[in-house]
């Protein structure tokens, strides 16, 4: 059990902010936008998670973490499969993230395998500058990206409550390849 609740513990985990992050034209850098700005989380969530939904106090304090660390790169490990059609079943957290970082000027990024999944992803969120879809394997996209991450939630592989191992620890491979230490920085309140 301690084991799956690694991605739960990794998804709140905020890092610094570092200047021009989010500036990078290659990296799709949106800081002047203009969009409008909030501290409500619930504008995210409402309409997609239900606050009786077991994701609904996680999720709203992950967009809190946004907010009070003023977030600008984002990088989730699976995407909405179903875009925001099963946001009871998947939660989607591509498109409450999606819609954060487009208000507040961020840049995301959703990594799957999936080529189908990254498509529905794309249909829910649209495409604006700051969003990128990307298909590849998660550890290797992390090992790969030299971003200094400033929010990353891992979800790109389903937990089976009979044999959680296999999910746990994919997700240990994601968090050693993101370079986690980098931003290990804070406590979280």
């Amino acid at each position: 059990m301690i084991m799956a609740v690694v991605a739960l513990v990794v998804a709140i985990v905020v890092g610094p902010r570092k200047a021009a992050v989010n500036d990078s034209p290659a990296l799709g850098g949106n800081r002047d936008l203009g969009l409008e700005k909030s501290g409500d989380s619930d504008q995210y969530l409402e309409g997609r998670i239900k606050p009786s939904d077991k994701r609904y106090k996680s999720m709203h304090r992950a967009l809190q973490l946004l907010d009070e660390r003023d977030c600008k790169f984002i990088l989730e490990t699976g995407t909405a499969r179903d875009g925001a059609s099963n946001c009871g079943g998947d939660g989607c957290s591509t498109v409450v993230f999606g819609k954060w970082a487009k208000a507040h000027g961020a840049t995301m990024y959703t990594v799957d395998i999936d080529p189908t999944a990254i498509a529905s992803s794309r249909t829910a969120n649209g495409e604006w500058n700051g969003m990128n879809y990307i298909v590849s394997d998660s550890v290797a996209f992390l090992e790969w990206l030299p971003q200094t991450i400033d929010f990353l939630y891992l979800d790109s592989y389903d937990v089976d409550w009979n044999n959680i191992h296999p999910s746990a620890f994919h997700h240990l491979k994601e968090i050693q390849a993101s370079k986690t230490t980098n931003f290990l920085h804070k406590p979280l309140s």
